[in-house]
């Protein structure tokens, strides 16, 4: 495995929390993209709102995204991260461990 990243979920304000972890942080957007950017029907008035974004300080990376429409976010009772691997084999492997621990 890469690594295990942090995907941190706003309700509606994931660019104004992307500007203040850069600050912050002294980091860096490495990349990000709103709703209207992506292959993917959502109300016009999240158009604007942030899809997907990464910002790396330092070594570190970190995942942000508003919400999905009509999914608010309650602070403090979730946890995301995203697992990123080089390959698909490690993918499968890690998968398989994840469906037997399930049962």
């Amino acid at each position: 495995m890469d690594a295990i990243v942090p995907y941190l979920m706003f309700n509606e304000n994931a660019a104004e929390a992307i500007v203040f972890y850069n600050k912050a942080l002294s980091g860096t957007v490495v990349s990000q993209q709103s709703f209207d950017e992506v292959p993917m029907e959502s109300p016009v008035d999240h158009n604007d709102k942030i899809m997907y974004a990464t910002f790396k300080p330092g070594d570190l990376s970190f995942m942000v995204s508003d919400s999905m429409p009509g999914q608010l976010q309650t602070t403090g009772i979730s946890l995301s991260m995203s697992l990123n691997f080089q390959d698909v084999e490690s993918i499968e492997t890690i998968f398989a461990v994840y469906q037997r621990t399930l049962k």
